[in-house]
């Protein structure tokens, strides 16, 4: 039951957003991974 809770949550986490500093909202960023470590496996350059 705990484990069908947890996912539940963790789907509606919105993974790793990428942000200015200038930003002062969710609305202009940019989600670019699932997770930290899709993050650092990545080779894209974010910017």
């Amino acid at each position: 039951m705990w484990n069908d809770v947890f996912e539940k949550e963790w789907e509606k986490r919105p993974g790793v957003l990428f942000a200015h500093s200038g930003n002062l909202g969710y609305e202009d960023c940019i989600h670019v991974a699932d997770s930290l470590p899709e993050l650092c496996r990545g080779t894209d350059e974010i910017g």
